[in-house]
C-alpha cells in the first residue's frame, strides 16, 4: 500500500494482514508525507521490496508512523534487506 500525504487526513489501518506483497520500497506499506499513519493489530509477513536497500515491510518517509500490537515476520526472507526503514518519527507500541 502506498500512501502519499496528498490528503490532509491521517491514516489508521486496523485488524489487517499484509502477506506476500512486493513493491520497489516498503513491500507492505510505503508512507510518504507529513501525516500520521497508525497500524494496529496487523500481521506483516513475507513481504518484499525489489529496490536495493529498501525495506521489505514498512518504508516511512515523513510524518509519524506508529505500529501497535502487530507482528512483523519473515520466516523465508533471506534477502538481507531490512524489515523497516524510516526517515520519520516511528513509534513501536
Amino acid at each position: 500500500m502506498f500512501v502519499d500525504g496528498s490528503s490532509p487526513e491521517d491514516l489508521t489501518i486496523e485488524n489487517s494482514t499484509f502477506f506476500e506483497n512486493e513493491a520497489g520500497s516498503g513491500g507492505a506499506i510505503s508512507q510518504n508525507g507529513s501525516f500520521m499513519a497508525t497500524v494496529v493489530n496487523a500481521t506483516l509477513a513475507d513481504n518484499q521490496a525489489t529496490g536495493l536497500g529498501n525495506a521489505a515491510d514498512i518504508d516511512a518517509d515523513g510524518g509519524t508512523f506508529t505500529l501497535e500490537n502487530s507482528i512483523v515476520t519473515h520466516p523465508n526472507l533471506g534477502s538481507g534487506r531490512p524489515q523497516c526503514t524510516r526517515r520519520t518519527a516511528m513509534r513501536w507500541i
